[in-house]
């Protein structure tokens, strides 16, 4: 008689009171440090100058959107439907004199093959910490056009990549002709399989005519976002055009950012002691909070205050809150 499996289950009760580390960014609330992101967007719509300015400033530190990046990071580029000259060009364009840390290969093989090729670059190379596919529907010559499964299992195949070796890996994709006035996200080309694999989707758009456009934002561990952009015919570069929007926000955050904002520096318990939740939960809440840059770690050990106090008592340009829990990662207010 077979014996029965053993599964690694644990208790919902282990898992509620266990410490986890909050999640990690490349870029803040747009790009996590390990895992998928599918940036789509219309065609000839600038997403190219948006990932190599991206590569620019990790390779030589400086500001990305509302973010200012003070470490170097490696990263590869593919960038399988451009030649060199022409990224020659856009490098001059963008004014930057890169450094080494930016692989780029303009002739990368595709499919199984280019995977398996991946995985034997990033096995060499652990110091590596993305990897941009520009674009997947390049990266995926040879396969046949597949439904949801097929399109999952295919896309997760790449997951499973920016998992095993923790990184980020960023794929460019393309948009539908016909919109969605509903859900941007449905615009998307291809089966919902794609979509459903990845980590982060970014949509981003832009009036054919004009540099302003926006960034909409969705994935597992940040709530939706839409960002107003412009990006520069001068300059090639994208910047946030004013204030982002929230999709959701919950009145449990706004409850805590209140008492923040009125009572100043305060601990997870004290703030518990004036609603009805404990002092874990509000931790949670406080962690999102930063993570979306309203509120900061403040002076003493354990306490918090609102960045909006913060940053009134301070002249610096540059806020300390770090949304991305890194200290190598500043939002610029």
């Amino acid at each position: 008689m077979s014996k029965t499996p053993k599964f690694n289950f644990k208790t919902a009760k282990h898992i509620f009171e266990a410490e986890y580390p909050p999640p990690s960014f490349l870029v803040p609330n747009l790009i996590p440090s390990c895992g998928l992101t599918i940036l789509a967007g219309p065609f000839k719509g600038c997403k190219s100058w948006f990932l190599l300015y991206l590569c620019m400033i990790l390779s030589t530190s400086g500001k990305f959107l509302d973010y200012m990046f003070l470490e170097k990071r490696k990263g590869i580029y593919l960038a399988l439907e451009d030649s060199e000259a022409r990224f020659h060009h856009r490098m001059h364009c963008l004014g930057f004199i890169p450094g080494d840390e930016c692989l780029i290969s303009t002739s990368f093989p595709s499919g199984k093959e280019g995977l398996d090729c991946l995985r034997k670059i990033l096995a060499e190379d652990r110091s590596i910490q993305y990897v941009i596919i520009d674009t997947l529907g390049k990266f995926s010559t040879g396969r046949g056009k597949g439904g949801f499964q097929e399109d999952y299992d295919w896309i997760g195949s790449i997951k499973d990549v920016a998992d095993s070796f923790h990184l980020a890996i960023v794929m460019v994709h393309h948009l539908r002709k016909m919109g969605d006035e509903v859900d941007i996200f449905n615009e998307i080309s291809g089966s919902c399989g794609s979509m459903a694999a990845a980590d982060s989707i970014l949509v981003l758009k832009k009036q054919r005519n004009s540099g302003s456009g926006t960034l909409s934002c969705t994935g597992r561990d940040f709530e939706d976002m839409k960002y107003q952009v412009y990006f520069s015919s001068e300059t090639y570069r994208w910047s946030i055009k004013g204030e982002h929007e929230e999709s959701a926000s919950t009145p449990e955050r706004q409850e805590v950012l209140d008492i923040l904002k009125r009572q100043g520096e305060m601990t997870p318990l004290q703030i518990a002691g004036q609603i009805s939740r404990t002092s874990k939960s509000v931790s949670n809440i406080l962690s999102k909070l930063k993570r979306e840059g309203f509120v900061a770690n403040g002076a003493k050990y354990g306490s918090w205050v609102s960045t909006e106090s913060f940053t009134s008592s301070t002249s610096s340009g540059v806020s300390a809150c770090t949304p991305a829990d890194d200290e190598n990662v500043l939002l610029v207010m």
